[in-house]
């Protein structure tokens, strides 16, 4: 490791020791604000790096205390650490969650994916998050002609896992119609925000703009280099976006993404996944059809990588999303509490 890295790490530990609120009111701010930068610097520069400090900080007792809230990113971090040792240069930090660290053996079957041992967030629905989950909701129970009736977020579960059963049953490729099906739903509901979004972060140009400057080749084509995608969409996409799916997944923040760039969001414990219980729900009716959306759709890029263990959930811009299968962060099997299994195993057994 280099001189530079280990000089960050230092001082970034230094800040974190150097917390002296007589000094100064402004203090505290400037140090959080100035060590916010140098772990972004260093997430950037070395990866490793990065989550060896942040996981420190975290642990450490002889240190100032520390929020998970105050990281930069936050991916596949796990919930709890033993006790760090009182030197950086000794530490050896815990192992990142993969889909062994979250396995437990299922003598019934294939291995399950612990639940999140944290409590419920008792996040209350605005009025303006209210009519967002209506007009969804509404929309969901048109495309799926089936509609609840339990309220809000309740009724909402009770609609996607109904439609999960419905395709388990009736399609050769049930993953991939829950899919499509709220994509559809997501397209509908942008309606005009489509085409501007296409063209002013997506980079495409318009087919009228291409036929009026005799260029058809042109045409609903990204002309931006390299990306393809205008290079600020991933920062703005992550300013707005949290205005839009707070009524679906609760809370988020603004942080970074895995190499340090802009253009991430944390959200804090997904609502839809914790009422659900379900990595199928979660998988192929909110991860994926959000990430064809703006994949395939608009033009940006978009990885979900949720943490079920801590049930936050990591929406990263600009980011090319691996292959489920090849992706070692999500887990194989069942989540441990989920109530869609025991439904599927009693309609295979009645079949």
């Amino acid at each position: 490791m280099n001189e530079r890295i280990l000089s960050t790490q230092t001082s970034i530990v230094q800040l974190r020791n150097n917390n002296d609120e007589q000094a100064s009111p402004l203090l505290p701010p400037l140090l959080h604000s100035t060590r916010y930068l140098l772990l972004c610097q260093l997430l950037r520069a070395n990866a490793t790096a990065y989550y060896t400090t942040a996981s420190f900080l975290l642990t450490s007792s002889t240190l100032q205390p520390f929020e998970r809230s105050s990281l930069p990113n936050l991916q596949n971090f796990p919930l709890s650490s033993p006790p760090s040792p009182a030197s950086l240069s000794s530490y050896c930090p815990p192992p990142l969650l993969t889909k062994k660290t979250l396995a437990i053996p299922d003598s019934s079957g294939p291995s399950l994916t612990l639940d999140s041992p944290l409590p419920p967030m008792n996040h209350p629905l605005s009025l303006y998050d209210k009519l967002l989950l209506a007009v969804f909701k509404s929309r969901v129970s048109r495309y799926t002609n089936y509609t609840s009736p339990l309220p809000d977020m309740e009724g909402l579960v009770d609609v996607g896992r109904t439609y999960l059963l419905e395709c388990d049953q009736s399609s050769p490729q049930p993953g991939e119609k829950q899919s499509e099906m709220v994509k559809a739903v997501l397209t509908d509901l942008m309606g005009p925000i489509v085409p501007i979004y296409r063209l002013f972060m997506g980079g495409f140009v318009p087919r009228r703009v291409a036929e009026f400057f005799n260029v058809p080749d042109l045409a609903d084509r990204q002309v931006f280099p390299g990306r393809g995608y205008v290079p600020y969409a991933p920062f703005l996409t992550s300013l707005v976006t949290p205005l839009f799916f707070q009524f679906l997944v609760g809370p988020a923040a603004i942080r970074r993404k895995g190499d340090g760039a802009r253009g991430a969001v944390v959200v804090t414990k997904c609502r839809f996944l914790e009422m659900s219980g379900c990595k199928g729900l979660c998988l192929h009716q909110c991860k994926n059809p959000a990430q064809q959306l703006f994949n395939d759709t608009l033009g940006v890029p978009l990885n979900v990588q949720p943490n079920f263990a801590t049930g936050e959930c990591h929406w990263a811009w600009g980011e090319e999303p691996p292959e489920t299968k090849e992706d070692d962060s999500w887990p194989a099997g069942c989540l441990q509490g989920c109530d869609t299994r025991q439904l599927i195993r009693s309609a295979a057994s009645l079949s």
